[in-house]
């Protein structure tokens, strides 16, 4: 866990509440757009310094997809979902080749 991740953690634990889950993806040509949509609702990617991108999600339960658009047009998504309990609070994926993968939790 990284400082910002374990100030993000003792703020969360200061104010009473979880953490929301996290989604993070590593990319390995440029995009011109990225997000999740979960639920109906969406979210943008943003861009880590380390150059991954990353999305974060305040509702409790979420089902959709996480997709992504080259600088050509085509695009590349993964099927995610997070259960409260069930889920790790992070999930990663990868998109090599411009297929997508989930990493293995931990």
């Amino acid at each position: 866990m990284d400082r910002c991740d374990q100030l993000a953690a003792l703020a969360a634990l200061l104010a009473g509440c979880g953490m929301p889950p996290m989604f993070s993806v590593a990319i390995d040509e440029p995009i011109i757009d990225g997000r999740i949509t979960l639920n109906g609702g969406s979210a943008k990617l943003m861009k880590n310094l380390d150059g991954a991108y990353w999305a974060k999600w305040r509702e409790k339960a979420a089902e959709g997809e996480l997709m992504v658009v080259f600088a050509d047009g085509k695009r590349a998504s993964c099927k995610m979902a997070y259960t409260p309990g069930n889920s790790p609070q992070r999930q990663a994926f990868t998109i090599r080749n411009r297929k997508c993968a989930r990493l293995p939790d931990g």
